[in-house]
């Protein structure tokens, strides 16, 4: 999880091994969970489009088309890739496609099930966002509880908080939440991190802190390279902000947060608007 150094050591790997495709992908990888998503998707001109990580540089764009297409590519190259099996299913649930986001479920929760703890990579966090995606929240606690290793712990923990606020479990997404924001080491996982803590306090009616996690969150989402993380970051702000009686303040997250959410998620968008608007008197 130290991103920093982690990516000065592949940098120095890379200048002696120029080309080589693991390093690429891997430095890419480092560079999206630093928020550097321009960079990354720069470096990654290099590998075939159904590489796991051109798979992930899609999801971050965010382009969920492309997303659908390179995993399906790569789960025809290589069936036994349980991390392209899940972001097929993330890609087909975002896009409404839930029959077809259940049979790719299936395949990545047979190939992730069967694999011992020690040897999880980032199979199972992609796994258990598909399912919180997909509304299978349950199936995501048990994977989002399985350990994670290094880098992809912190956003699992964020991704459990996601599921266990949705099933109404609010002191305990809060404990998870709030364990992720003191451990976050990186402006782009503190964002998203204090987004959904913030949420969480609104729900509970503790307006003051939710407001300040929710500004706090979308402060360092400005400062970063737009994504799917800084987008949700400001839609859930806006959420947060209605819930906690400043709609005024919930409109300028929507703005934030533009036309390029999953249409799920921007249906929710536009009620928060709709409340926003009401709230502030202006009916029509």
């Amino acid at each position: 999880g130290r991103l920093e150094q982690a990516r000065d050591a592949l940098l120095q790997a890379l200048s002696l091994v120029p080309g080589d495709e693991r390093l690429i992908a891997a430095l890419a990888t480092c560079e999206h969970l630093l928020g550097r998503h321009a960079t990354a998707h720069a470096r990654l001109s290099a590998l075939p489009e159904h590489d796991n990580a051109q798979l992930v540089d899609a999801l971050y764009q965010p382009d969920y088309v492309a997303l659908r297409s390179r995993a399906q590519r790569a789960v025809a190259v290589a069936p036994g890739n349980a991390t392209a099996w899940a972001l097929l299913a993330l890609a087909h649930g975002i896009l409404g496609e839930l029959s077809t986001a259940e049979e790719a479920l299936a395949e990545a929760t047979a190939l992730v099930d069967a694999t011992p703890d020690e040897q999880l990579t980032d199979s199972v966090y992609y796994l258990g966002i598909a399912e919180y995606m997909c509304e299978r929240d349950l199936d995501a606690i048990r994977h989002l509880r399985r350990p994670a290793h290094g880098q992809f712990r912190l956003p699992m923990l964020v991704g459990l908080s996601h599921a266990l606020e949705r099933q109404g479990r609010l002191a305990e997404a809060l404990a998870v939440a709030e364990q992720a924001v003191a451990d976050a080491r990186h402006d782009q996982l503190l964002s998203w991190a204090r987004a959904e803590e913030g949420y969480i306090l609104a729900v509970m009616g503790e307006r003051a802190r939710a407001s300040e996690a929710a500004a706090a969150a979308s402060a360092i989402a400005r400062g970063l390279d737009t994504s799917f993380l800084t987008i949700a970051t400001h839609g859930l702000a806006a959420a947060t902000f209605l819930e906690a009686g400043e709609p005024d303040r919930a409109l300028e997250q929507v703005r934030l947060t533009g036309t390029r959410l999953d249409p799920g998620r921007h249906a929710l968008l536009l009620l928060v608007e709709a409340g926003a608007e009401a709230a502030l008197g202006r009916p029509e």
